[in-house]
């Protein structure tokens, strides 16, 4: 008869002499009567063969099993860090790992950490770049140099960690003691840009308007800064800035800790703006174009940008189209005769702007209208020149359309059927307003006769 036992993981390499008892679920009674205690139970994750003695009544089995072999990756030494470096900066380091445990391990990557203290917890900073260790048979080792990069992390003095089996991909017996502490620290220091002064907004302004804007960027990190882009937004709370909102942008100079470049821009106020009180908000490393992107890793990534102490009060015009008529009877072939009035009901005046028709299935302007065109040659868009209008005001004309269009089938004359004309204003954009989504109104519906 043969048993199978658990054996603990805890036993170290080697072979045992095992002895078991019989009736390992209940006490019983020796030869004296005494009541014997029951055996305890092996347990653990490791099964050997006993082979039961060749007298059953004495309750006594002898064998032989072996211990599971152990695994342990340790570093056994890593080089010091250089004195200071910088955030996306870069040094080398050299480390040995070890298997200290007496069976072969597999491969595995040691990587390596910033740490505040000489320990790994959960606070350090991966450091990017790691080290591919072969296989290691017991009491081998792996020594290697590798060249890792800092990446963007509070400035402050470093050890640093090399933790061997950084990716847990080998069973150890003691997964706690994979890292090694440098010795001495390094100084990591970056750069950090800031908005140090923000000249005052005007009181007032129009969209479409310009004003100077003026601001001074500094670098109050320990590392140089390249070149950068400061840019420049209207901002309802002076905290949030919105490409929406963007005015307009120069470049700063390269700035070595503590530097400090001043400089102007022509701001613009963009259309679409809605009339309101704003703070002036200029925003250091925004790089090129509209949008909020960072040109370099900051050790403070949160605090680019600062708000004017003022505010300014834009204002708008807004043009909108009434009153569309078709004059007489339309037949096919025949130029369209519409009149339309534009609008300004703001106390803003507008400048000059273009009116265009389109042609439509229904009363609302959408991407399925076609754009009314000329009929000679190559054609071009007929429209209507419309003069600056004052504060309050309107122009009314008349424009004839040749019955030509173009929509999603290409260049057609206009065929017969049932339509709306609809006149938008400012269609070429020039006149900055504070309702862009309102230009447009239909006439009702006429027919178009064979």
């Amino acid at each position: 008869m043969s048993e199978r036992i658990m054996v603990s993981a805890l036993v170290l390499a080697g072979s045992f002499w095992v002895t078991a008892c019989i009736d390992d679920t209940e006490a019983t009674e020796d030869v004296h009567g005494d009541v014997a205690a029951e055996p305890e139970a092996l347990v653990g994750n490791h099964v050997g063969d006993l082979a039961e003695a060749s007298d059953p009544d004495i309750g006594l089995v002898q064998g032989t099993i072996n211990a599971p072999s152990n695994i342990d990756l340790v570093e056994t030494a890593v080089s010091n860090p250089p004195a200071t470096g910088a955030i996306s900066g870069t040094f080398s380091v050299t480390d040995t790992a070890q298997n200290i445990g007496t069976a072969a391990s597999g491969a595995s990557v040691t990587k390596y950490f910033l740490s505040p203290d000489q320990l790994k917890n959960s606070g350090d900073t991966a450091l990017t770049g790691s080290r591919s260790v072969a296989a290691l048979a017991a009491g081998a080792t792996s020594s290697g140099t590798v060249t890792v990069t800092i990446p963007a992390m509070a400035a402050g003095n470093y050890f640093v960690l090399a933790c061997a089996d950084g990716n847990a991909s080998v069973s150890e017996t003691d997964e706690g003691n994979n890292c090694k502490s440098s010795t001495t620290t390094i100084a990591i220091g970056g750069r950090d840009l800031i908005e140090s002064f923000v000249r005052n907004p005007p009181a007032t302004a129009v969209v479409g308007g310009t004003f100077q804007v003026r601001d001074s960027t500094q670098n109050i990190g320990t590392v140089g800064a390249p070149s950068t882009t400061t840019k420049y937004y209207l901002s309802a709370d002076g905290l949030q800035a919105f490409e929406s909102s963007f005015l307009a942008s120069r470049v700063n100079v390269a700035l070595v800790p503590n530097q400090i470049d001043s400089g102007t821009a022509n701001a613009t106020i963009p259309a679409g703006i809605a009339a309101g009180s704003y703070f002036l908000l200029a925003c250091a490393d925004r790089g090129p174009g509209i949008g909020p992107t960072s040109q370099v890793i900051e050790t403070n990534e949160n605090n680019n940008c600062s708000a004017s102490a003022t505010k300014v009060a834009i204002s708008a015009s807004d043009l909108t189209e009434t009153n569309v008529t078709l004059a007489g009877t339309v037949q096919a072939g025949q130029p369209i005769s519409v009149t339309e009035t534009v609008a300004n009901a703001t106390s803003v005046a507008a400048g000059a702007s273009k009116t265009r028709f389109y042609l439509s299935a229904d009363a609302v302007k959408s991407s399925n209208d076609g754009i009314m065109w000329s009929c000679v040659g190559s054609g071009s868009v007929p429209q209507r020149s419309v003069p600056a209008i004052a504060a309050n005001g309107s122009s009314t004309g008349t424009t004839a359309l040749e019955s030509c269009v173009v929509d999603s089938t290409g260049f057609h004359p206009v065929a017969p059927g049932t339509y709306f004309m609809i006149a938008c204003a400012d269609q070429t954009g020039a006149v900055g307003e504070s309702n862009e989504k309102n230009n447009c109104a239909a006439s009702g519906s006429f027919t178009v006769t064979p």
